[in-house]
């Protein structure tokens, strides 16, 4: 996972890079929340949270995940990896409270 996780990972200086959705999450959470509502996925699968850094993780349901992301993620100081079991997309947000989306072919 943590070598998957390197492969896609992008720089603060080209976080847009292959997004489907980028979106900065710390300036309106009502907006943000409605982002994630939105989000082309399959909500009967699961995923795995990863907390960059250290790597720690747990797995979740997308729909548990979405649901309940600003209590999985808390901006300021995660950098949050939200990745599904077909890795058909990923979630990616940082510490500044970016959120891109990539839809993977």
């Amino acid at each position: 996972m943590r070598e998957w996780i390197r492969q896609q990972a992008s720089s603060p200086y080209d976080f847009d890079r292959g997004a489907t959705i980028c979106f900065d999450m710390e300036t309106n959470e009502v907006t943000g929340r409605e982002i994630l509502t939105t989000l082309p996925v399959s909500l009967d699968e699961s995923c795995s949270v990863v907390w960059a850094g250290p790597f720690d993780g747990c797995r979740l349901p997308v729909q548990l995940c979405l649901e309940y992301f600003y209590d999985v993620w808390y901006p300021a100081s995660d950098d949050l990896w939200v990745i599904p079991d077909s890795r058909t997309w990923f979630l990616q947000c940082d510490h500044h409270g970016r959120l891109r989306f990539v839809a993977l072919k």
